[in-house]
């Protein structure tokens, strides 16, 4: 059960218990009104009444409240009660437990255990790229300008990272999957340079050849690196943090890896031409190449190659070709406008957990539940002078209005400091006007100390009655009947 005062449910009936007592000792029944909607879900009530018989699932909350220096200790806090529910004593549960520094640390795993995948991707990249660069000639191969091409986009994304960690910038396990698209973007210009110089005459000198290259291939590069670029700088005007994030990483990285490509691999490539020039090998720079050499292996594919593009373009321009494939672009196009209109955006925690992480089913269990009854966080990021009375009516009604929205369950189930620390001077202070004075007693009272989660205050100002004590603060309440996720709402 949850009590808005905070006060344990026995030590509140106790004395009630005792009283009925003495004067029957056989039969005692009590029974108190509570809000327990936050607590428990999946109820059933027995027939007639609107006391309950049982639930299927409990939610405790529990109000950690840490120095920011120190905000470990919450997460130790959180593995030993994970550790503890494991305990024999806990086996007729299904138990689990989870908080803010729980999923970071969840997410942040994500991120670490993903990024090792990045060196099979490299890996498997650098194979394909140097083996798209055998030529018959073998002297005219470029294994290791394809494997320096490769590598160009890691260092794009060491300068990145190094440069936005530099400016402040604190690296989100996102920006992982930014390491394959960048990859992927590099290893486009490679080829599209690569191509570009074995179009241009042999007999030239280097410098002319380079220039030749760059001057068909720089303008390719240049337009898809600042569209790319482009495209990913509109998507840091999204309202999602981990996607801006995402989009500014992704469109440094694209740009600092234009930049290497277009000087680093083509002064790779410039050594090539004059390794070309001296008749050296390809693989095995120092020695000297064989001019009538031909690689067997590389005619082979050349040859089926040619044979495939071939049958291709006689398929492909028959009727009975053109009139299936109209039909399955129809289809095609078909259903995508049907999956465009169903689509429904669906940014969820875990989406971005591992397979094994507990937030797979805990999540899924935990929003079911949630269903029956939703608690609402509103958060008041400009709360002002509250000693005005005009201005601390507006918030109350603004709470009120909360209250009494649809599918509301009412003010039970609101928790909001407000009330309670007027509750407290009404009590304890010397005055019914609010003061900010003893808003520090108020919240280190053992009674409503777990309500300064719910603040954020400035205790010198408080001392001295000074508005700048209440900077922001968030109230809750709950909502039921509801099937949609209403997570938090701002003021």
């Amino acid at each position: 059960m949850n009590f808005p005062e905070n006060v344990d449910f026995f030590e509140k009936i106790f004395p009630y218990v005792r009283f009925l007592k003495i004067h029957n000792k056989h039969t005692v029944t009590t029974v108190l009104r509570v809000i327990s909607g936050n607590n428990a879900y999946g109820v059933t009530l027995k027939n007639g009444t609107k006391q309950i018989e049982a639930f299927s699932t409990a939610i405790l909350p529990f109000y950690l409240v840490s120095s920011y220096e120190n905000t470990d200790v919450i997460y130790q806090w959180l593995l030993a009660a994970r550790r503890s529910f494991k305990d024999e004593r806990f086996s007729i549960f299904k138990c689990e437990v989870t908080g803010d520094s729980m999923v970071s640390a969840e997410v942040r795993r994500m991120g670490l255990e993903t990024a090792p995948m990045i060196g099979l991707s490299v890996l498997a990249m650098i194979i394909f790229v140097v083996c798209s660069s055998l030529r018959r000639d073998p002297s005219r191969a470029k294994p290791w300008e394809s494997l320096v091409g490769c590598l160009i986009p890691l260092l794009a994304l060491l300068s990145t990272t190094g440069l936005l960690c530099w400016f402040g910038w604190k690296f989100q396990s996102i920006i992982v999957a930014a390491f394959f698209l960048v990859l992927s973007v590099g290893v486009d210009d490679v080829f599209i340079i690569l191509r570009a110089w074995d179009r241009t005459n042999t007999d030239e000198e280097v410098p002319e050849r380079m220039a030749q290259t760059l001057e068909e291939s720089g303008p390719s590069i240049l337009i898809s690196s600042i569209t790319n670029a482009m495209a990913f700088l509109i998507g840091m005007t999204s309202q999602t943090p981990a996607v801006r994030s995402f989009s500014l990483y992704s469109a440094i990285a694209i740009s600092i890896c234009f930049l290497y490509q277009l000087i680093m691999f083509s002064a790779v490539l410039a050594a090539s031409g004059y390794r070309e020039r001296s008749g050296l090998q390809s693989l095995l720079c120092w020695r000297k190449a064989n001019p009538k050499a031909r690689s067997a292996f590389v005619e082979r594919i050349v040859t089926a190659q040619s044979v495939l593009i071939r049958r291709y373009s006689r398929i492909i321009a028959t009727w009975p070709t053109r009139i299936v494939l109209l039909i399955l672009m129809c289809g095609y196009y078909y259903a995508c406008i049907v999956g465009i209109s169903q689509l429904r955006t669906l940014i969820s925690i875990e989406k971005m957990a591992l397979p094994d992480s507990y937030l797979q089913t805990f999540q899924h269990s935990y929003e079911a539940s949630l269903k029956n009854m939703q608690p609402i966080s509103v958060f008041v990021l400009n709360p002002g002078d509250l000693r005005d009375p005009e201005r601390l009516a507006t918030i109350k009604q603004i709470v009120r209005d909360f209250e009494n929205a649809t599918y509301s369950y009412g003010p039970e189930s609101t928790f909001f400091w407000i009330q309670a620390y007027e509750e407290f001077l009404n009590f304890y202070g010397e005055t019914e006007d609010f003061t900010y004075a003893e808003v520090p007693t108020f919240f280190k009272s053992a009674t409503y100390f777990y309500l300064s989660t719910f603040v954020k205050y400035n205790e010198s100002a408080c001392l001295d009655n000074d508005p700048r004590c209440i900077t922001s603060f968030f109230f809750m309440t709950n909502f039921h009947k509801v099937t949609v996720s209403c997570p938090c709402v701002h003021t």
